[in-house]
């Protein structure tokens, strides 16, 4: 099932137009992902300090953004695996994490401006 929900996901990343005003709203979990990974950087990366201490944040870093990625994935994969069309809903919240669009988007308006 994680397959279909995969392949699910990615067409609808494809097909279905962004939301903007949603992600003016609410940002997006990419955006997240970028403002947690500041903050940790921020807390954790503190410039001067030994090489052992710094590699030992950024694990540290590293697993918390892990963390916070799979432990509401997959709560929501146990929720919803029993729902029927609940892979519907996943692949859907799937293809909002995935960003590809999003993400192709950017990367074009800033080669463009390059």
């Amino acid at each position: 099932m994680n397959l279909l929900v995969a392949v699910v996901a990615q067409l609808i990343d494809r097909l279905l137009p962004p939301f903007p005003g949603l992600v003016r709203r609410l940002g997006h979990p990419v955006i997240w992902q970028g403002s947690l990974i500041r903050l940790l950087e921020k807390r954790l990366n503190r410039e001067g300090a030994p090489s052992p201490v710094r590699r030992l944040a950024g694990v540290l870093m590293l697993a918390i953004v892990l963390l916070t990625s799979a432990v509401p994935a997959i709560v929501l994969d146990r929720l919803l695996q029993p729902v029927p069309g609940g892979w519907l809903v996943l692949s859907a919240l799937a293809a909002i994490f995935l960003a590809h669009r999003s993400l192709a988007d950017a990367v074009e308006n800033v080669a463009s401006a390059l």
